[in-house]
């Protein structure tokens, strides 16, 4: 016998979570929702059943979790698939996610079930109590049941086209109703496309006012998204396992579709524009571990094209706009079989740094790839435009006058380091900082949000693969760079300052930090071995050829051997004529070559990365970032400054000309030349501020190359076994204590600093001493510090000496000045470790092979001398005119106009 009680309260509760009317009065006493259906058909049919209570109740409601689920699973397919009302103001994917809503709400009113040890004892004569909790819990379990059917109808609505009937705008939409909903909580605009009628009929002459579209759509619960990504259904029926279960379901249906979606929403927003919503949202898409783990499995748009080298710029592919609309099965496979696109690229690529590939005309992009033709060309244009929000009067008129001329630009921003030149900088910065700082602060959020345990590894390798993705055309000289092959320098800067925040809890180097046991340096040696990163082709500080294969074929070998022994994450053995029985022979050529093919047999099955912490990897990618990302757009600068310079002086030359004699065609060209100017300045003036004064990424930087030249002089003053593997003849020799004093330094261990404090100063008298160590003529390198890559050095010589000469390092008004978040003492301990340590590779040429390396470490310290004690005076517009000049002149290095030229490059560092 039903419950009649039980049955009318869960009448109630149907009727409001659904939006219908089953009774003739409705039961439901909270009917705030004006858009109430009557299911008149289905409570006929109950009544002809004999189902009906006296007053209408629902008894199924009041017989059990399965009459219940059997009689909701009823009530929705009458509502939505047999008799669907015309003309309601709501999608059913809306509908959906205000019924979820509505769950919830109902789920608040009732009261909370106790729990068994706060129920009354056995012996309690008052029965009341325990029917009532009993009726709460069943009313909880109608509840439950609304909603797990509500999820499984969405799955329905997602995956089985034409089951559910709707309009078509509404069935193009998809699973992009959820994002609707997700950006009306947040309080975004309506983005919604115009719907010719939005109703879940069939009648396809029902019509509404578009611009009441947005209002009608629901706010999405918070736990929506979990609960149809990720939470367990109950099982009323017998339904498709939850997507969360099947994550390529999950992915084609509801991840891309929304993920593309964000691409192109964020893509469209500059800094100055509302970029921080899509990265909000994509954080709470990102909450659902099923989400972040279907998204980042994905084959195909999570890492970059690596196999094309033209591809470096899929890394900021955006996808089709056309196929983000079509969210049906078959319809988002379109989006999952289009490979040129990437998901966090885009996010990446927000920065108030142009991409200077919008600035290639289409004649010079016919022989590139079709793709990236049509990937520049379809991208759209950030908005609002930075330098026209900041610098107006610097941007040429899109139309020129009737004789093809164009008018004289109004010199806004004046000479560089004019009084009219820092007023339009303290603008920009006023305006960009805080944008800025926010842009960041959403990076590092959304790069977190990836690097939780089930998804760091695959996080990890997107940012190995975006380090050096194009790297091959970015390491060009600027003037050419193929700017449409390589990612945008705003994308390459922000990747750098998101590892360097990453990489900030390790950049101190006292002694007690895990840094020191975290990284090792046979991650150089692992490429083709599970490694995340491709050091082929690039110079090594003074190993030759010869020494780095041998080098890097015993690190593999100890590797794998090591692997195998402990039988860790692999699963390799090692028997018989295999490489661990090789591990004791004595090294040869002919032995490196025959291993190769079965040291790569067994490499293949470590897992990316191999077993490194994630501070080394973290270590290791931030410096090929700042290889290929960085020290391009430092060079792009100084380049546009050249420039710039060049053009100033055309202009006061033609200028002259033209006063003297005037001419229509030369004032016409004057005057595209003083647009040029102002573009130029207008650069720099931005650059001056996202770049150059961005004084808390300035700051992790100093810190890094002080942690890695802290590191490096480690490296240099550590024996390793591989020491001993040299080939005979090598100009490298293996240090020992009896002849050489430097194998006694060692970096100190933990116990010897008591607190903090004193820290510091261990680290600092161990540099000093290893540093003087150097300086014996029976000092020698170790291998693996003689086998890394020479740009560790060559680029952190490149950047402070560009910081010196830019202010940065100036004690009136740089990081010396305590700008940003470092202090300034800690700023003058970094100057003060690095001069030592580059005074000490300078001294012994058995560290670095290179002059024209050593010639730029000579450069770094000079620059840093007083001007009253230079031997010679020089300005920040000047070139390199100093004892890098000298070596490199008598090296033969010396290039055109004076200029120095880095020495020429083999494969492997030979």
């Amino acid at each position: 016998m039903a419950n009649l009680v039980l049955a009318r309260k869960a009448t109630a509760i149907v009727e409001e979570v659904f939006a219908v009317r089953l009774t003739k009065n409705s039961i439901s006493k909270n009917t705030s929702n004006p858009n109430i259906v009557n299911l008149t058909s289905l409570v006929e049919e109950l009544a002809a059943e004999d189902a009906l209570g006296p007053n209408g109740e629902i008894l199924a409601l009041a017989l059990g979790d399965e009459a219940a689920g059997q009689f909701i699973d009823r009530l929705i397919v009458d509502r939505l698939i047999q008799s669907p009302p015309p003309n309601y103001p709501q999608t059913p994917a809306h509908y959906f996610v205000a019924c979820y809503s509505r769950s919830n709400s109902e789920s608040a009113r009732l009261p909370a079930v106790p729990s068994p040890a706060a129920s009354s004892p056995a012996s309690s004569p008052a029965p009341s109590p325990s029917q009532a909790s009993a009726d709460a819990a069943a009313l909880h379990r109608v509840l439950l049941a609304c909603r797990d059917l509500i999820l499984n109808y969405f799955e329905l609505l997602f995956s089985a086209e034409g089951l559910i009937p709707q309009l078509p705008a509404a069935e193009r939409r998809g699973s992009l109703a959820l994002l609707d909903s997700l950006d009306r909580r947040m309080g975004g605009v309506s983005s919604l496309s115009s719907f010719s009628g939005s109703g879940s009929g069939s009648s396809s002459s029902s019509s509404f006012d578009p611009d009441g579209v947005w209002e009608r759509v629901p706010a999405l619960p918070r736990e929506l998204l979990e609960a149809l990504l990720g939470s367990p259904r109950i099982a009323t029926l017998n339904r498709n396992p939850p997507l969360a279960e099947d994550p390529d379901r999950l992915r084609e249906l509801v991840i891309l579709p929304l993920v593309g979606e964000l691409c192109q929403r964020v893509a469209s927003c500059s800094t100055l524009g509302e970029f921080s919503r899509p990265f909000e949202m994509m954080e709470r898409i990102l909450a659902v571990p099923a989400a972040a783990q279907a998204l980042s499995s994905d084959p195909k748009h999570w890492l970059p094209n690596r196999q094309d080298p033209k591809m470096g710029r899929s890394v900021v592919f955006l996808p089709r706009a056309s196929a983000l609309r079509k969210g049906r099965e078959v319809e988002a496979k379109s989006i999952a079989e289009d490979e040129n696109w990437n998901v966090l690229g885009p996010f990446f690529s927000v920065s108030p740094l142009p991409d200077l590939a919008r600035h290639v005309q289409l004649p010079s992009l016919v022989r590139e790839p079709r793709v990236l033709v049509d990937q520049i060309q379809a991208a759209p244009t950030p908005a609002p435009d930075i330098v026209s929000e900041l610098f107006p009067g610097s941007v040429p008129p899109r139309h020129p006058n009737p004789d093809g001329s164009y008018p004289a630009p109004v010199d806004e921003l004046g000479p560089v380091g004019g009084s009219r030149w820092r007023l339009g900088v303290v603008r920009a910065h006023s305006a960009l900082m805080a944008p800025s700082k926010l842009l960041t602060s959403s990076l590092v959020k959304l790069t977190k949000g990836f690097l939780k345990p089930p998804t760091r590894s695959r996080m990890v390798e997107w940012l190995a693969a975006a380090a050096q993705c194009g790297g091959a055309e970015r390491l060009k000289m600027a003037q050419y760079i193929n700017w449409a092959r390589v990612p945008p320098n705003g994308f390459c800067f922000n990747l750098c300052t998101v590892l360097l925040e990453l990489c900030r809890p390790f950049l101190d180097p006292r002694p007690d930090s895990p840094f020191w046991i975290r990284v090792d340096p046979d991650f150089v040696a692992m490429h083709g071995f599970g490694s995340l990163l491709s050091y082929d082709g690039d110079t090594r500080l003074s190993a030759t050829t010869a020494n780095v294969v041998a080098w890097e074929a015993a690190v593999r070998r100890r590797l794998l051997s090591t692997a195998a022994s402990s039988q860790e994450n692999t699963g390799l053995r090692v028997s018989g004529s295999s490489i661990g029985d090789k591990r004791d022979r004595p090294d040869t050529n002919s032995d490196v070559s025959s291993d190769e093919d079965e040291l790569k047999e067994r490499a293949s099955r470590l897992p990316p990365g191999g077993n490194t912490h994630f501070i080394c990897q973290c270590f290791f990618i931030t410096a090929k970032a700042l290889h290929v990302g960085l020290k391009p757009i430092l060079e792009r600068a100084s380049e546009d400054a050249r420039n710039l310079e060049q053009v100033e002086q055309q202009i006061q030359l033609i200028s002259a000309e033209q006063n003297n004699r005037p001419n229509p065609q030369r004032q016409a060209h004057l005057n595209g030349l003083k647009w040029h100017a102002e573009t130029l300045k207008a650069g720099q003036a931005v650059w001056s501020v996202a770049g150059a004064s961005n004084v808390d990424m300035l700051g992790d930087l100093l810190s890094f190359y002080r942690l890695m030249a802290t590191w490096l002089l480690h490296l240099a003053t550590k024996t390793t076994s591989e020491d001993s593997i040299l080939p005979t003849g090598s100009s490298i020799s293996s240090p020992s204590s009896s002849s050489s004093p430097i194998s006694s330094f060692s970096l100190p261990s933990s116990s010897s600093s008591v607190s903090s404090s004193s820290a510091a100063p261990a680290a600092t008298d161990f540099i000093t001493a290893a540093a003087t160590a150097m300086l014996s003529p029976n000092a020698a390198p170790s291998a693996a510090f003689s086998c890394m890559p020479e740009y560790f050095l060559e680029d952190m010589c490149h950047t402070l000496i560009w910081m010196t000469r830019s202010g940065m390092l100036s004690a009136q008004s740089g990081l010396l000045a305590g700008r940003g978040a470092m202090p300034a003492a800690v700023a003058s301990k970094c100057l003060e470790d690095l001069a030592i340590v580059f005074t000490a590779l300078i001294a012994n040429p058995k560290f670095i092979r290179s002059a024209y390396l050593r010639a730029l470490l000579s450069d770094v310290i000079s620059a840093w001398v007083p001007a009253a004690h230079r031997r010679y005076s020089s300005t920040a517009s000047d070139d390199v005119q100093s004892d890098a000049c000298k070596m490199c002149h008598e090296d033969g290095l010396m290039g055109e106009a004076g200029l120095c030229k880095p020495p020429l490059r083999t494969e492997g560092g030979g």
